[in-house]
Order: structure tokens, then sequence, then C-alpha cells
């Protein structure tokens, strides 16, 4: 008997045949496969609204009094944080 799980499961390789011949023919029937072009990311984004701090503090992101103020002082002030969280946001090792 064969160790390998396709050969045990045909059933599953003519399924996914299935659906690539059918993507395939959707793709040139609508002529969106001329269209699809992929665009490489280089660089990961370090900030955004839910992640204002990145793990860089040479960053300016770490000097900015405003950005420390709206998302460290003022949801710890409330009670929102506590100093450990707010610590790990600020530093960039936030979920």
């Amino acid at each position: 008997m064969s160790d390998n799980w396709f050969v045990q499961h045909p059933e599953v390789m003519r399924y996914i045949l299935k659906h690539e011949q059918a993507a395939a023919l959707i793709g040139s029937e609508c002529d969106i496969q001329d269209e699809m072009i992929a665009v490489p990311v280089e660089d990961r984004m370090i900030h955004w609204e839910g992640r204002p701090f990145c793990d860089s503090v040479e960053c300016p992101c770490h000097d900015d009094a405003e950005l420390i103020a709206e998302h460290l002082l003022q949801p710890q002030t409330a009670g929102l944080l506590t100093l450990d969280e707010a610590a790990s946001l600020y530093y960039g090792k936030q979920l």
C-alpha cells in the first residue's frame, strides 16, 4: 500500500482538479486572468490605528507626545490599561 495520502484518497485529487479546471475556465472566459497582477510587498506595515507603536525604539512614534497621551496615558488614567499593558503597547509587543 502506498504511503501517499493522495493516492489513498483519489476522490480528493479529483475534487481539487475539478475546481482548478473550473477556475481556469472562468478566468479565461471572463478575461479576468489577464487583468490580475501580483503586487509584492517588500516592507511590512508597522504603524496603523490598531498598532500605533512599533518595536523599534529609534522610531519617531516613541517620541510623539500626542500619540503617547492618546494611546497610553489617557487609557491608563481611565483604568483601561495597566502599566504593564501600556509598556507592552509602547514597545510594540502587543498582540
